[in-house]
């Protein structure tokens, strides 16, 4: 299984919208979406938004059966939901993801321990780890202390 992660910028204003599109997903149009995630091959996703530098950002976690396949076959899909979707990516981050296909994903190029193990490396006594989960409450926290980077 390979885990990837994106950093999507919306397009201005799209935030909201963005939200409700995310509360669709996860009500009304859920069993579409879960189909959709089984079709990509993805059996675990989470999201964030929030603003970095005055621009909004999701950003998404996912672990996935192919890496290297997840956007060229939802860019290939002729499924009605499939198109939909696509047309949300369009319209919320001004994503066309026929034309972008891998450049969209980052991969994790290696693996380490949990920390505790014995075998994480060391930075200042604090364990490395190969991904933190950024949190809506980190966002929020650096959105009221005006520290977006």
């Amino acid at each position: 299984m390979a885990m990837v992660a994106a950093a999507l910028p919306l397009l201005p204003g799209k935030g909201e919208e963005w939200r409700r599109w995310a509360q669709e997903l996860q009500g009304s149009r859920h069993a579409e979406y879960a189909a959709l995630r089984n079709r990509l091959g993805i059996h675990f996703e989470r999201s964030w938004i929030g603003t970095v530098h005055g621009v909004e950002f999701v950003f998404v976690y996912l672990e996935v059966d192919d890496s290297a396949e997840i956007c060229t076959r939802l860019a290939s899909s002729s499924h009605p939901f499939d198109c939909w979707y696509r047309k949300k990516l369009q319209e919320l981050h001004g994503l066309d993801i026929a034309q972008h296909h891998r450049s969209l994903l980052l991969e994790d190029p290696f693996d380490s321990p949990a920390p505790g193990s014995g075998d994480c490396a060391q930075e200042g006594g604090t364990p490395v780890s190969r991904m933190q989960e950024i949190d809506t409450q980190t966002i929020h926290t650096l959105e009221r202390n005006g520290n977006d980077g």
